[in-house]
């Protein structure tokens, strides 16, 4: 099972999840707004929806996508405006830390987080992104040869590729959340929202007009 075709799928996504994303973006989003520990949740929601997107494509859900514009068309737009939304709202972080006044050092203040909503964030980001679940129907077949055992090799790539995101995502929410101590000024931190929020709207419009094939 484990032949070259296997290794190449490795290399194949270790690129995918280096690739500056959707999914990074919003890590360093909530853990600059949040600490570490809201990073580390929001790279469990994306973990949890990537992994819901390769057993769509075993289902035969990615196939209907393919198949069926209109209902990729929904999804793919559902995904393009919780983008966009989650964009809007750090544009308006920042003008509220602009309308605070003078900028002032410090330790961040410690505040009661949901981590949950930060979960939910990386969940839904990753759930309502039909790109995945269509890459997965389309890429994985042609590491599988014949004879291979179809299903379990199928899972230990999909379950190498969520450990890669999982090691990588979490490294950027742990360097992310030491650098929030640095960031104090809310001039530095309104400017990182801005970045950020623009960042999330582009992803967002990126995928709406995103085709299936």
């Amino acid at each position: 099972m484990f032949d070259s075709l296997f290794w190449a799928f490795i290399g194949l996504a270790a690129i995918v999840t280096i690739a500056p994303g959707a999914d990074t973006v919003l890590t360093i989003r909530n853990t600059l707004a949040g600490g570490t520990r809201d990073g580390l949740a929001t790279v469990a929601g994306v973990c949890s929806g990537f992994f819901f997107q390769p057993l769509l494509a075993a289902l035969g859900v990615a196939a209907l996508f393919i198949r069926l514009p209109l209902a990729f068309a929904a999804v793919k737009f559902a995904g393009a405006l919780y983008l966009v939304y989650l964009g809007v709202q750090s544009l308006r972080e920042a003008a509220k830390l602009w309308r605070a006044g003078p900028d002032q050092a410090g330790v961040p203040a410690r505040v009661r987080r949901d981590y949950w909503k930060s979960y939910r964030n990386g969940l839904v980001t990753n759930a309502l992104n039909p790109k995945i679940a269509v890459f997965y129907f389309a890429v994985l077949p042609q590491f599988i040869k014949p004879g291979d055992p179809v299903l379990a090799k199928s899972l230990a790539m999909a379950g190498c590729h969520y450990i890669m995101g999982a090691l990588w995502l979490g490294g950027i929410a742990f360097v992310a959340g030491k650098s929030r101590l640095l960031l104090t000024r809310r001039s530095v931190k309104a400017g990182f929202n801005v970045v950020c929020g623009c960042a999330m709207i582009a992803f967002g419009l990126r995928l709406a007009f995103a085709r299936a094939r």
